[in-house]
């Protein structure tokens, strides 16, 4: 066998040649090493878009290239093998910018900007595809990147100039809106009507006057790359191997028997599609065990689509948005327009363009398993031990019992759609007040026979076969679903009924949108964009925050968080943590000096006074509270390292809710205030002809700043320090790093560049979780320290808004004037005064 053991790639217009790289290291981290920050990291999840790139792939069979958009922070680094990576760098700087950049920035499309560079390759990449989209493919490409700041609006309007519908504005189009040039006639874009002259338009964005978008000015696909993959038609097998793991990326199925044979017995051995879910749980494990991955993303058998009349079949290596393409190609795309939609609505393009359609089944979680489960999906099977090829169909016993046929060396390698007796398809989606998502896919079928399966009700997707939709709730009762359960099906149930009538299109949300009035919004300079003064930067990546910055001799550090609620430490052996490749120490409250303080926000110079302690003192009172940390020389060993750290644990009876504080009397002491004395309620509602009363709980929230808290410490000559931080508070950042040293202030310089968002979640020891634990690291080891939490770490080791339960009781008389009203309001302060 031909066995290629190189990672080649190009990023932008630079060639990379690999050996030994961690398969599972992940683009994003890549990039970042490189100095490559434009992909920012927000979620590690792939939720956020922050990190969006586009990957371009070459067809050798067609001889072009195609685009896709794609999260660099699930991307493990052996997925790119031949590709073309292109980042925000790539086609733009403050000097040059591409047209994307430029619009996003003069559209106001920017402010704190951490999301910025996210949105700008998501549309680079639907315009590497398609120059003139329309709008509702503009809103299609961005459902996959968040922005905390702007509402939307903004990015909306400044990317729809690059729709071929928008008619007021130049598109830099070839003279093909209305048939001719849209600068030919006057137009609002022209900004004079009813003899509005240029004074309103001073500082304001003029729209006109956007450079023109030029689809034949982009970035080729880099020909020497294109010369490489031609040269390597004829390879067997692609592999990469480090220490702890090895992967294999066969070229076709019957080199895969001979990767097998060569194994030694007991090899841990993974048969993955993309990577992306393997690598995402190996990341949270605690596992460090060495594993064999065998890819099947090149793999030209389970990369293959064939479309029949009556039926559609598809390899298990395509993508969920490939899927979605090969249904759209089909003859019988009308009958199955709705599943079209349903794929469309899945959570982002730049997953769909990687994560299979495989993964998604085995995981039963989203559209896909229900899409599959409604229409009898046939799944075929390898079994490499054995030879044999096996067919297993997606029925209701599916999910509990494919763990039992496809384990071992065994194989999914393509499904097929059977069509034949499908008469119509329809689909659903529904949320009811935010809680779990449901999704309804029905087949029917020209026999009059249906399938319904549902998703979101229960750990597994649900089937009824053969019941009428009016007929669904009674149905699901008595498969035992609990009634609340299912507020969200009547809804569904109205959706089926009017669709049964129309017998076309899908479901529609019941969900009221507001139209937005445009029709002064192109001369009138209230509510025009004005440009953000860093825009420029945002949009091209080359804005750096905390997380950024290239530090000379920088460590990396992760924290240990509590994984009970209430307890006491009865020990903490870090000894396996420390003998992992890369990791330099391991701190805790231990290593605060003897002049500092573990409660820098209880000096009274504080504000607000608080008293969360930086790391806990021998009991933890909170489920993620720090209890040390680990730093290593890079982030990604920092968090394998803090995962391998033993805590040994006394536990005690946790409060948790509201209702537990009560009934333990667990109240923080409040200053009194000074409050004139009002006459007693209770008296007054004697009097009442009428009593009401109840109680309201209001559930807390996260402040979901995009950028995480991001601080790195710099010890400097005499004592003193440099604290880069992202905080609302720096004078409260200086107090706290001289308290915790117990060195005056002078000797603290705090830098603030930039937030990536705030929104009152980086005051007081908020973003102290993640400077203060840096700084303590940083001064015990005399280098500079660098805290980035992850989003997980940011959300259950910082404090938020918080819940709160109320109890009201009203009187009015026969009129309905108020005459009495009594309140008490309880708020769950949590372990913690913080900024409660």
């Amino acid at each position: 066998m031909s066995m290629r053991k190189t990672l080649i790639f190009f990023v932008n217009d630079i060639k990379f040649e690999l050996e030994n790289v961690d398969p599972d290291l992940t683009l994003v981290s890549f990039l970042r090493s490189k100095g490559l920050t434009g992909a920012k990291v927000g979620c590690l999840e792939g939720v956020c878009g922050s990190c969006t790139v586009v990957i371009g792939k070459w067809n050798h069979n067609y001889k072009n290239a195609k685009y896709i958009s794609a999260n660099a922070c699930l991307l493990p680094i052996f997925w790119l093998d031949l590709c073309f990576v292109i980042t925000v760098e790539g086609i733009g700087n403050p000097e040059k910018m591409h047209p994307i950049q430029e619009r996003l920035s003069r559209g106001h499309g920017s402010q704190c900007g951490y999301c910025s560079p996210g949105f700008v390759m998501a549309m680079y990449a639907l315009l590497r595809n398609n120059p003139y989209p329309e709008e509702n493919e503009i809103r299609q490409a961005l459902k996959g990147n968040l922005c905390r700041c702007t509402g939307y609006r903004p990015i909306i309007e400044a990317f729809n100039t690059f729709s071929s519908k928008n008619k007021s504005v130049c598109t830099g189009c070839p003279g093909q809106v209305n048939g001719q040039c849209c600068q030919i006639k006057s137009s609002p874009s022209d900004f004079v009507k009813d003899g509005l002259t240029d004074i309103y338009e001073q500082g304001l964005t003029k729209w006109k006057d956007f450079q023109k978008y030029d689809p034949t000015q982009e970035l080729v696909f880099p020909p020497e790359l294109i010369q490489t993959i031609e040269k390597l038609q004829n390879e067997e097998i692609f592999s990469l191997q480090t220490k702890h793991t090895t992967i294999y990326c066969p070229k076709t199925l019957k080199y895969v028997k001979n990767i097998l044979q060569k194994l030694s017995t007991g090899s841990k051995i993974y048969h993955v599609s993309s990577g992306q879910a393997l690598r995402f749980d190996l990341a949270k494990s605690k596992n460090t065990d060495p594993s064999v991955w065998i890819s099947y993303n090149k793999c030209e058998e389970m990369r293959r689509v064939e479309l029949e009349e009556e039926q559609i079949l598809i390899g298990a290596a395509l993508s969920l948005s490939e899927v979605r393409e090969a249904l759209a190609r089909s003859e019988q795309k009308e009958k199955l327009k709705n599943l079209i939609w349903l794929l469309d609505e899945y959570s982002s393009l730049h997953v769909g363009n990687v994560a299979t359609w495989t993964g998604s089944l085995l995981s039963a979680f989203g559209d896909f398993p229900a899409l599959a489960l409604a229409l009898n999906l046939k799944i075929y099977i390898q079994n490499f031990d054995t030879d044999e090829i096996s067919i297993l169909k997606v029925g209701n016993d599916f999910f509990d019992t494919y763990k039992t046929k496809i384990t071992g060396n065994t194989i999914i390698t393509h499904a097929v759609i059977d069509l034949k007796e499908v008469k119509v398809t329809r689909a659903a989606k529904f949320d009811p007040e935010l809680r779990s998502l449901i999704n309804l896919v029905e087949v029917e079928y020209t026999n009059g026979k249906n399938r319904i399966a549902l998703n979101g009700f229960e750990k597994f997707p649900i089937l009824v076969e053969n019941v009428k939709i009016d007929d669904l709730e009674k149905e699901l009762k008595k498969l035992g679903i609990p009634e609340e359960k299912l507020e969200g099906l009547p809804s569904l149930e109205n959706m089926a009924k009017q669709e049964k009538k129309k017998e076309e299109g899908h479901f529609e949300t019941l969900q009221l949108f507001q139209p937005i009035d445009n029709k002064e919004g192109h001369y009138n300079s209230v509510g025009r964009p004005l440009a953000h003064q860093y825009a420029d930067r945002h949009t091209t990546g080359d804005a750096r925050y905390v997380g950024d910055l290239k530090i000379p001799d920088l460590l990396h550090l992760a924290l240990v968080l509590s994984e009970e609620a209430h307890a006491e430490i009865v020990n903490v052996d870090t000894s396996e943590a420390l003998k992992l490749e890369g990791v330099v120490a391991y701190v805790d409250i231990n290593d605060i000096p003897t002049k500092g303080t573990n409660l820098p926000g209880a000096h009274p110079l504080s504000v607000p006074l608080e008293d969360t302690p930086i790391f806990a003192d021998k009991l933890v009172k909170s489920y993620g509270q720090t209890i040390g940390a680990i730093i290593a020389e890079t982030p990604e060993i920092a968090r394998k390292a803090a995962k391998l750290v033993k805590v040994e644990y006394k536990k005690l009876k946790p409060i948790v809710t509201i209702q537990d504080a009560v009934e333990a009397k667990s109240y923080f002491t409040v200053e009194p205030m000074v409050m004139k004395q009002g006459e007693d309620p209770d008296n007054k509602f004697k009097d009442c002809a009428h009593v009401v009363e109840g109680k309201v709980y209001l559930q807390g929230q996260q402040h979901a700043y995009m950028e995480p808290q991001s601080a790195i410490c710099v010890p400097e000559e005499s004592g003193e320090w440099t604290i880069h931080t992202a905080t609302q508070s720096g004078a409260n950042a200086q107090l706290h790093a001289a308290l915790i040293l117990g060195i005056g202030k002078h000797k603290i310089n705090v830098r603030v560049k930039r937030l990536g968002g705030g929104f009152g979640g980086k005051t007081g020891m908020q973003c102290g979780r993640a400077r203060n634990v840096a700084l303590i690291a940083a001064n015990k080891l005399k280098r500079p320290v660098s805290c980035v939490l992850t989003r997980y770490e940011d959300m259950v080791n910082t404090g938020g808004r918080h819940p709160a339960l109320g109890y009201y009781k009203l009187g009015c008389d026969t009129n309905g004037k108020l005459i009495a009203g009594k309140f008490e309001a309880y708020i769950n302060g949590g372990y913690s005064l913080d900024v409660t």
